[in-house]
């Protein structure tokens, strides 16, 4: 394997990490939620779950999922995802794993999660995530183990708040290079079929990041979402098509500088 392969691809994974959305240490959003300017924590898709695992209270159906992102066109930076959720009398568990990168510098993102009724209106959820970063040496490879916890609260039959903390540990008792960010957003249902979204992001060290999104139904079972979130001025849209068991959702996300990102999320649901 020769030097300047391996220096190329990590300067590439370098330089990507400022260009990540939010927090780079998280799991990367799916194509649902990527198309609404990648909102997350009120309106539950298959990624959504593990963003804000309160919302894995309102699930009833056994779920596979898959998601594959392409950033930029390079396949240095490009996503692959797959996770689970199986429910039970008044929850859900579910796990999921994500990869990026390439074998020479890849990390990698595990998550199991659990989500439970705690009220009428109230739903709370915990995930315990690993990320790891591999080297082709293999000699400084870097591992972390933390924790993350979300909220959902119904304000009524159509609006529900969502939140979620990453790795809220105080910084004297963390033992990682972990960032913590905590994430505040509102959605609503303003009609049949418009729901809106509203998110705010803040992670140690960087600025806060606002994200909106929308998604319609435009005829049954076809969605169209769009979306804006102030990191690197991106604009975002997308498409979905339910035809049961299976739900396919394709997303674009435009850079300032840098072009497009395009994703796709498949997940299947059992009743």
């Amino acid at each position: 394997m020769s030097l300047r392969r391996i220096s190329v691809t990590t300067v590439i994974f370098l330089f990507a990490l400022p260009l990540m959305a939010g927090n780079p240490y998280r799991l990367r959003y799916g194509a649902a939620e990527t198309g609404m300017g990648t909102v997350t924590l009120t309106n539950p898709h298959f990624t959504g779950f593990f963003q804000n695992q309160a919302l894995l209270a309102y699930n009833n159906s056994l779920g596979l999922g898959v998601n594959y992102e392409s950033r930029f066109n390079l396949k240095e930076l490009s996503f692959a995802s797959f996770g689970c959720i199986v429910p039970f009398s008044g929850g859900s568990l579910g796990a999921v794993y994500s990869q990026y990168g390439t074998t020479d510098l890849r990390r990698i993102f595990g998550g199991i999660a659990i989500g439970l009724e705690l009220g009428e209106r109230v739903a709370g959820g915990v995930q315990i995530d690993y990320i790891g970063e591999n080297v082709y040496d293999g000699y400084n490879d870097t591992h972390a183990v933390t924790f993350e916890i979300g909220t959902a609260i119904k304000l009524n039959e159509k609006t529900i708040f969502g939140a979620n903390i990453f790795n809220p540990l105080p910084q004297q008792l963390r033992n990682s290079y972990l960032p913590s960010s905590i994430s505040l957003g509102v959605g609503s249902y303003i009609s049949d079929k418009v729901f809106m979204a509203a998110e705010s992001l803040l992670t140690t060290g960087e600025r806060i990041v606002v994200k909106t999104g929308f998604q319609f139904e435009v005829v049954r079972n076809l969605l169209l979402r769009g979306g804006y979130t102030t990191e690197n001025n991106s604009f975002c849209f997308g498409v979905g098509y339910r035809l049961k068991p299976v739900k396919i959702d394709f997303s674009f996300l435009a850079h300032e500088s840098l072009g497009r990102s395009s994703s796709i999320s498949l997940l299947f649901l059992f009743n």
